[in-house]
């Protein structure tokens, strides 16, 4: 048995872990991540700055993420799947939308929002 002294382990100890990750790392299945993004806008089309974007799976937060003031929104990484996103910012109805991401490098997903009822146009 060869011995790498700079470490004290044995190559063919080296060895046997090695493969033995390569193994698992395989058998984990494939670690497919994409991004998501999009834009948010009322419902003149204007885009909406600061609105929060979660992505629930079985009623727990998963990602979250924030439009900037273009309206422009990006998460990643976000594992394929069924989620549930909820589109809130003040002054606008939310909007729950069932989505499901595919194992692609990005999806596109545009959301538009409506005032609540009894507010001043801005």
């Amino acid at each position: 048995m060869l011995i790498n002294y700079t470490t004290g382990i044995p190559t063919a100890v080296k060895r046997r872990l090695m493969l033995t990750l390569a193994v698992l790392s395989l058998s984990a299945g494939p670690g497919w991540c994409q991004t998501l993004k999009g834009h948010v806008t009322d419902e003149k089309e204007r885009p909406l700055n600061h609105v929060h974007i979660q992505l629930l799976r079985d009623g727990k937060q998963r990602y979250r993420c924030y439009t900037n003031k273009k309206g422009n929104y990006q998460v990643w990484p976000v594992d394929p799947g069924y989620y549930q996103a909820l589109v809130t910012v003040e002054g606008y109805d939310r909007l729950v939308r069932d989505i499901n991401l595919k194992r692609t490098d990005s999806s596109i997903i545009n959301f538009s929002l409506h005032k609540k009822p009894g507010l001043l146009a801005r």
